[in-house]
């Protein structure tokens, strides 16, 4: 499926989960996966969405938030706040499959300019 770079850069990334994972706060293993996945497919922001399990959210999070972001407007995204039931990120949640889309209008619709 993948060349044999990329398979072998995956691998990396694997190993250095492993090794770091315990060792790491988890803004900085999303950075450094953040960074990894940025090498085999390039992007331009990267964010980290988590459900809402503040104290004003219900015991099911209706909302997503931007828990860590890296990239273009990093500061801005983070902590922002979007609907479980809109996007693709919503979508994800809520099918708990893996989801893609050719183009993010929905989210554009969603994150303030």
């Amino acid at each position: 499926f993948f060349d044999r770079e990329t398979e072998e850069k995956l691998l990396a990334l694997e190993e250095a989960g492993e090794f770091f994972g315990a060792s790491l706060k988890p803004s900085e293993m999303f950075r450094l996966v953040a960074g990894r996945v940025n090498e085999l497919i390039p992007f331009a922001a990267c964010a980290l969405l988590l459900p809402d399990r503040s104290a004003a959210a219900a015991a099911t999070p209706s909302k997503l938030i931007i828990a860590h972001a890296v990239g273009e407007n990093a500061e801005k995204l983070s902590g922002l706040l979007l609907p479980t039931e809109a996007g693709l990120a919503g979508r994800t949640y809520a099918s708990g499959e893996i989801q893609s889309a050719a183009n993010l209008t929905a989210e554009k619709e969603l994150v303030p300019a």
